[in-house]
């Protein structure tokens, strides 16, 4: 009988609660396909993507007063010059939801009306950079690569040094 508890209590525990849909948790900063991250709204060029803080100032108007901006629209270009060579700077706030479906109290009560779906929002910048003569600076194949790289990591410290 104790093995049977056992097994149940297991089986309720590992089943009550089902993840639906993922967010990447970005300890530091991820450089990939923008459209691999996420399908709407954001550029199919190599993206520098970090986690935003909300808790913080946000990186619209970080980047508003850092380069003297009247306004900052959803996406936005920035035209900026580094080490002389002039780019542009394409930046997206995407957000990304995480959600569960949390079966564990309809099993307790054996109500399926019990079964409730937690939702937790993530919030991203995406930056992609591109000049006159490279449409994707920070493609690995690009000449601006590493030099835009740079750039962005130390924008990035920046930001979260408020």
């Amino acid at each position: 009988m104790k093995k049977l508890f056992l097994i149940v209590l297991i089986l309720q525990t590992t089943i009550s609660c089902i993840t639906v849909k993922q967010a990447p948790a970005i300890d530091d900063y991820v450089v990939q396909n923008g459209k691999e991250f996420q399908k709407k709204n954001f550029t199919n060029k190599t993206a520098f993507i970090f986690q935003n803080d909300l808790k913080m100032v946000d990186f619209r108007s970080f980047l508003a007063d850092k380069y003297n901006m009247v306004s900052f629209k959803e996406t936005a270009t920035i035209p900026v010059n580094i080490d002389g060579t002039p780019f542009d700077l394409h930046v997206f706030t995407p957000t990304k939801n995480k959600q569960n479906i949390n079966f564990i109290n309809a099993i307790i009560s054996k109500d399926a009306n019990e079964v409730t779906v937690d939702e937790e929002t993530f919030d991203y910048v995406g930056i992609s950079v591109s000049r006159v003569d490279d449409l994707d600076c920070l493609s690995e194949n690009s000449i601006y690569h590493k030099l835009v790289l740079n750039y962005l990591k130390n924008l990035k410290d920046e930001y979260f040094e408020l």
